[in-house]
């Protein structure tokens, strides 16, 4: 019999994981055959999974949006993509919004199917016991109702994959701990202030922005409260939801500092001079108030005006004839190569790794820790990027940096 070769980043269940299966099939009397219910609520989760910043059934979604990100992420299989398509555009003759709940009524009455699922392709695999795709796995699982997966999977010998997803968050935590020391600096030179502004030149490469964002981050972390929550003032999408705490809800906002840090990033390179404006005015406003407030709160807010070189100019001279009266911090980007231009990148890797192993619980390093962080560089073989170092870290600790990943997202997308 020849050995079922497994890609990165699939799973299968294990022996104990198909007998739960198989007995919740039974239990839910849903069938297995390419008409069974598992289809159909697997698609729906993965949708609601891909509808970024989304949790809430009755949240209303500009059609026009929708449409350009099932187009532009491939959501449905190519069989069943037009039968969604024809519906929500039915709505949008009448109204140019659709609730996640229709979405869901719709792919459960047209049978539409989410990219991946299929009897064939994934459903039959996945109660047999074969290997699929971690995310396919999940929805099929979570369909079901099993409760925690980790505990009845199979990993494929020697993979790279890292076998729990808890261990991919701790090394993330980790990595956000790495260097950006002059940045750090600036930040808690100014954190006594309740409201900070940053201007911060986008980076080309952009895991070595979203880095930078995340190490920000952390060192937010480590000031009382450690709640904190990050919002984004491009998404219009993420805007609509009731769960963002807008900007310009300056009560909402400073209930919520009596117990978070509140962080917003803008990129000026997608809103117009008159968005920016606007923002600018609510933010004068903002400060205005908390320094009126009785007492201080616990909480902070910070907003991140991203600038890349595509940036509107207006909207750049717009922020410099700002940034005294509202006292926005110039932040510079410091790149992985620059590290290595100047000698340090071995040392801040040696750095790092100690910190790394400690968050997933790995104890001790095998071997000195300069030398692995020279073995680590050597690896990237002279192409020092923030990606490359990334992929050759979650290798070294046994981790999957796979495209398709969550852990892949958090690494291109902030928040």
């Amino acid at each position: 019999m020849t050995r079922e070769k497994p890609k990165p980043g699939q799973v299968k269940a294990s022996e104990a994981g198909k007998e739960k299966i198989l007995e919740k099939i039974q239990e839910k009397e849903w069938t297995k055959g390419d008409d069974s219910e598992a289809l159909t609520v697997a698609s729906q989760k993965l949708f609601k999974k891909k509808i970024e910043n989304f949790t809430d059934d009755k949240e209303q979604i500009n059609i026009e949006e929708l449409k350009k990100r099932i187009k532009s992420k491939l959501i449905f299989n190519d069989y069943t993509y037009q039968s969604f398509l024809d519906e929500i555009e039915k709505i949008e003759s009448k109204n140019n919004k659709i609730t996640i709940n229709k979405c869901l009524e719709i792919i459960e009455s047209k049978n539409v199917r989410f990219k991946g699922i299929s009897y064939n392709s994934s459903w039959k695999k996945f109660y047999n016991g074969n290997y699929l795709d971690k995310d396919i796995f999940k929805a099929y699982w979570d369909a079901l109702e099993l409760g925690d997966w980790r505990d009845y999977i199979d990993y494929p010998e020697n993979s790279p994959y890292e076998k729990s997803d808890r261990n991919s968050e701790k090394l993330l935590t980790g990595l956000s701990l790495f260097n950006h020391k002059s940045q750090i600096k600036l930040l808690e030179k100014n954190f006594p202030d309740p409201t900070l502004a940053f201007l911060i030149s986008k980076h080309p490469c952009s895991f070595s922005q979203i880095w930078l964002l995340r190490r920000l981050e952390a060192e937010i972390k480590t000031y009382n409260p450690k709640n904190f929550k990050v919002y984004s003032l491009n998404n219009t999408l993420y805007l609509e939801s009731k769960k963002i705490i807008r900007l310009q809800d300056i009560k909402s906002v400073v209930d919520t500092l009596d117990f978070a840090h509140i962080i917003y990033t803008c990129d000026i390179d997608q809103i117009s001079l008159q968005e920016l404006q606007n923002y600018l005015q609510i933010y004068e406003n903002l400060i205005e108030y908390i320094k009126n407030l009785p007492t201080i709160r616990p909480g902070k807010i910070f907003i991140y005006f991203l600038v890349g070189q595509n940036a509107n100019n207006n909207c750049y001279q717009e922020l410099k004839s700002k940034q005294e009266k509202l006292e926005i911090i110039e932040l510079h980007q410091t790149s992985i190569d620059e590290y290595q231009r100047n000698n340090l990148l071995q040392d801040e890797v040696s750095d790092i790794l100690p910190k790394i192993a400690a968050h997933l619980n790995k104890g001790k390093l095998s071997d000195e820790e300069k030398n692995i962080a020279a073995q680590l560089i050597k690896e990237m073989k002279n192409e020092i990027t923030a990606e490359k170092l990334l992929k050759v870290i979650y290798r070294y600790f046994n981790c999957y940096f796979g495209y398709e990943t969550t852990t892949f997202a958090k690494w291109t997308n902030y928040p």
